[in-house]
């Protein structure tokens, strides 16, 4: 009877230490009731994407500034220049028909007009391809052409043309063209983003086009109207051109597309490749990192 306690004891500890065993806790200590919370770390690829934008956005601003310190230098009286000779011909010329087309496509590249169309292709991409790249690939070129833009005509002070106004002028500068900018940023990435992923293929083909032509249609709009100077615009089209690239490039969109979701992946047989190896580390390509 007196040895029953010290029994006990030892097959108690025989039990614990053999749960210790089994759940590698050491010492044969019992498992934490809560497993400890993983760390969930960011995307593989998102970093790069960060600092490839922010480099870009940077860059981007710089050379608008330096082309908008040449342009009100070189025009520093516009009106009296070819650059407002432009536009007193385009307002000599107005018309009913021609006033309601302007407007219309001006309105295409409008603040609301924009945060509309993006948010609906921000949806529309993430529901049709299964993952986030594309999204954030459309709000990246418009949230980012805004800040340039801001950024840019805050520095840049140069008054609207002298000319009659069809549109309420805004507080910024006339230079460069924000609604041109806009337009390249929203809708040429829409259309890269579908190239990319379809192709330019004919029964796509003339979508490419609309999409591609809405920022002339745009800046043309924003010439008849009085609203900017024909300089305005071009530095408005390239500044938004050059964002754009920016942006392709830091996502890779350009560089290899991802299937849609759902899709089934080409086997070895039929598409050439051979499956990597045992002991070979198989590494996604940068493009399809971000996700």
């Amino acid at each position: 009877m007196g040895s029953l306690p010290g029994g006990t004891t030892g097959a108690t500890g025989g039990s614990a230490g053999a749960v210790g065993r089994a759940t590698g806790a050491p010492g044969g200590a019992a498992p934490d009731a809560v497993p400890a919370r993983r760390h969930r770390r960011l995307p593989p690829g998102s970093r790069r994407v960060v600092v490839g934008l922010a480099v870009g956005a940077v860059s981007t601003t710089l050379l608008l500034l330096i082309l908008g310190t040449v342009v009100t230098s070189a025009f520093s009286h516009p009106d009296e220049s070819w650059d407002g000779t432009v536009l007193r011909w385009l307002a000599e010329h107005r018309t009913a028909v021609l006033d309601w087309g302007s407007a219309t496509g001006s309105a295409l590249a409008n603040t609301q007009t924009v945060v509309a169309v993006g948010l609906v292709a921000f949806v529309a991409l993430r529901l049709w391809l299964g993952r986030w790249r594309e999204s954030w690939l459309i709000a990246a070129a418009v949230l980012g052409e805004l800040w340039i833009f801001l950024v840019v005509t805050a520095v840049v002070e140069r008054a609207r043309p002298d000319v009659a106004q069809l549109d309420a002028a805004p507080p910024t500068s006339s230079f460069p063209s924000g609604h041109t900018a806009a337009a390249v940023a929203l809708y040429g990435s829409l259309a890269l983003v579908i190239m990319v992923r379809l192709g330019a293929a004919n029964r796509h083909r003339w979508w490419l086009l609309v999409l591609f032509a809405v920022p002339v249609i745009v800046g043309a709009a924003r010439l008849y109207r009085g609203m900017h100077f024909l300089s305005d615009v071009v530095c408005g089209l390239l500044g938004g051109a050059l964002w754009l690239a920016v942006v392709m490039v830091a996502f890779g969109a350009v560089l290899r597309p991802e299937p849609i979701a759902g899709e089934g992946s080409a086997s070895p047989s039929r598409s050439g490749s051979r499956p990597p190896g045992p002991g070979t580390a198989s590494r996604e390509p940068a493009a399809e990192e971000f996700r």
